[in-house]
């Protein structure tokens, strides 16, 4: 288990931003970056991102001394360049990026979120599950949500890339409160993608052949200047074991709550012994058997 935090402060050392990353896994696939950029028209901007790989390349099909597309895009690739060039649409200017990279992404992906926080507005744009919230006070003025397949965007999408998609039953782990947990159902989606049938459990995501991509999530936030906000941003490691209750989501919206908190609360949780939950019943004690890693940032726009 490998653990990264990290908390830079304002010019009046007050918390600016923080992140949190807890690798659980060999792979170690989850990852945050914070970039600021100097503007003379804009002023500081500041561009947090939130990248949850998943998978592996297939077959060995990665090229002599090559790295896979996750630890490519935790080690090497130039994010300062995607920031300097300030596309419309992040999201597709990296899925391009990777498609130059690599000719073969077959079994490989990962969710993005990424935020653009300037002197007087925030704009997130996302694919996937590695959701970003945005919080004035204790409401949520703005948050991502996961696509789902009958969204019109994404039979729109389907339908231009010629996909047939198919959906197999799942299941997912969700925290009930600080101490039970429960199983959700959720979905497996499956498509071919070049000679070879993808699985996933989220119907939008980098990588994978473009099966899954060409995403134009976006939403904007227009800032009061009277008013505080907070962006905190995460991979499903982080969400999934923090529950719709008035204390959890209170916890999360506080001003005062950094990502190391955050973090490393969910850390705890996931090797904790929960109150097992189904059909509001309580069944025994029980483990989260394997704990994902988790990420998280959050960054305090102050008035």
């Amino acid at each position: 288990m490998a653990t990264l935090v990290e908390t830079t402060m304002d010019k009046n050392s007050q918390p600016l931003y923080s992140i949190f990353v807890e690798q659980n896994n060999a792979i170690g696939q989850d990852f945050v970056k914070v970039i600021k950029v100097d503007n003379e028209k804009e002023g500081d901007i500041h561009w947090l991102i939130v990248l949850d790989g998943h998978g592996k390349h297939r077959y060995g099909r990665l090229g002599e001394g090559k790295k896979d597309m996750v630890s490519w895009l935790q080690t090497t690739y130039n994010w300062e360049h995607l920031v300097m060039n300030n596309p419309d649409n992040p999201i597709m200017f990296l899925q391009d990026a990777i498609s130059q990279e690599y000719e073969d992404t077959c079994g490989i992906g990962a969710c993005c979120s990424i935020a653009k926080v300037s002197n007087n507005k925030i704009t997130i744009w996302w694919i996937g599950d590695s959701v970003m919230k945005v919080y004035s006070g204790d409401e949520v003025v703005a948050e991502t949500r996961v696509i789902k397949m009958s969204d019109p965007d994404e039979i729109e999408r389907q339908a231009k890339q010629n996909l047939n998609i198919t959906e197999t039953p799942a299941w997912n782990i969700k925290a009930v409160n600080s101490s039970q947990l429960t199983m959700i159902a959720s979905k497996y989606y499956h498509v071919q993608s070049g000679i070879d049938k993808e699985k996933v459990a989220i119907i939008q995501s980098l990588g994978h052949n473009l099966a899954y991509g060409s995403s134009n999530n976006r939403i904007e936030v227009d800032l009061d200047e009277n008013k505080p906000y907070k962006i905190v941003g995460g991979s499903d490691g982080l969400w999934d074991v923090y529950a719709d209750t008035e204390d959890d989501m209170a916890m999360v919206s506080d001003m005062d709550t950094d990502a190391k908190a955050l973090g490393a609360l969910a850390s705890e949780r996931w090797k904790q012994e929960w109150d097992y939950v189904w059909n509001g019943t309580v069944h025994g004690k029980q483990k989260i058997p394997n704990p994902d890693d988790i990420c998280c940032v959050t960054f305090h726009k102050s008035i």
